[in-house]
């Protein structure tokens, strides 16, 4: 059982209906600038809708090579983020909200890099290139990383992580789900975690289409063959579903961040059945929530790909996440050495990620099915 419920927000509601490929699409226009900041709730539509796609090809070998790098993305404050919200309707799977079936609302927060910042940050170690040019009004494809929340939280508590991985370069889509988001602290059930992958899939569908079509804030802005998924407890169980359960495995996916995941029966497929993509597993030895056999469960299973532990000395369930004390700078840097090296192919982002993730009382890094070091289960 995950924990209760952090804030409330207001979604604000209003469409245009465009007829697109079969399916309604409802843009709301882009609401503008969000706050970003923890506390001030999630902004609401954009709207589409459409149907969901399966994918047709199969999952990375073992042998996975690190894929060349193309682009200067993965220095933390490198880029200016704006935010862009949407919400995307996925007309053939249903939620039951209120007793009644009605198609899967995804409201998605979307962080992007919209130029050069004032100021570049130096708190990342990895060297970038110099980005490439696109096409369309923004001034390169980048990657994509789509997060799920944990089990009745905000999108807006994770708001200093997902800034920090955009402010690097990457598109950053966090999705409200219809049944396990603060908003819906009443009528929450923790059933419906078995249809989140498909959500996250969805999105991830949505999201390539949106840059693809050439028109709106994303316009040639995704890179279609670099994405990522990362999620938190509830949200970790399904991307961890989304990297390697049979159910619903995306092979779209090049890498994942599991922050303090498990594995679910319920999903009802085989995990690590098939070879996986890069994952990162990060866990706090004192959750008591998603406690560290659940993380190390995934950890020791995944022997298909490659798969390293981030181990948080005394650290719970939720702070390490949320919020910007730490250990969350630890965990902001490694996570985003992770992506810098498994999806843009930094070579110099294997150093940068060893150094941060081994910190004396911190933090341990282990890979390769290595176990972490014994440490003290006690909060910090």
């Amino acid at each position: 059982m995950r924990r209760g419920p952090r804030r409330r927000a207001v979604v604000l509601i209003g469409a245009l209906v465009v007829l697109v490929g079969g399916g309604a699409a409802l843009y709301l226009g882009p609401l503008g600038p969000g706050t970003g900041g923890r506390g001030t709730g999630d902004p609401g539509p954009p709207t589409s809708t459409g149907s969901s796609t399966t994918p047709t090809t199969t999952p990375g070998s073992s042998s996975t090579t690190v894929p060349t790098p193309t682009s200067a993305i993965g220095l933390a404050g490198s880029f200016s983020v704006k935010e862009v919200s949407f919400t995307f309707v996925d007309t053939s799977r249903f939620a039951d909200v209120g007793g009644h079936d009605v198609p899967r609302s995804l409201p998605t927060l979307v962080r992007y890099p919209s130029g050069p910042a004032t100021t570049q940050a130096t708190t990342q170690s990895s060297t970038p290139a110099a980005v490439t040019t696109g096409t369309g009004s923004h001034p390169a494809n980048y990657p994509l990383v789509v997060f799920a929340p944990g089990y009745l939280q905000c999108r807006s508590a994770y708001a200093p992580l997902l800034q920090y991985w955009a402010s690097a370069g990457y598109v950053v889509a966090a999705v409200q789900f219809p049944l396990t988001s603060c908003h819906e602290p009443t009528g929450a059930t923790e059933n419906d975690i078995v249809n989140q992958p498909g959500d996250v899939s969805f999105v991830i569908t949505q999201l390539l289409a949106a840059s693809s079509s050439g028109q709106g804030p994303l316009a040639h802005l995704i890179d279609p063959d670099r994405v990522a998924v990362a999620g938190h407890s509830d949200g970790a169980d399904t991307v961890a579903a989304v990297a390697a359960n049979g159910c619903c495995a995306d092979p779209r996916v090049r890498a994942t961040v599991v922050l303090a995941g498990a594995e679910l029966a319920s999903m009802g497929g085989a995990y690590f059945a098939s070879p996986t993509q890069p994952m990162l597993f990060v866990q706090g030895t004192a959750d008591t929530v998603n406690v560290p056999s659940d993380s190390l469960t995934l950890y020791n299973q995944d022997t298909t790909g490659i798969r390293d532990y981030l181990q948080l000395d005394g650290a719970t369930h939720f702070y390490p996440y949320e919020g910007g004390d730490p250990p969350e700078p630890t965990v902001a840097a490694v996570t985003l050495d992770f992506l810098n090296l498994y999806v843009m192919g930094q070579a110099s982002a294997g150093t940068s990620m060893q150094h941060a993730g081994n910190v004396p009382g911190v933090a341990s890094l282990v890979g390769g099915g290595v176990e972490p070091p014994v440490v003290s289960t006690a909060a910090g």
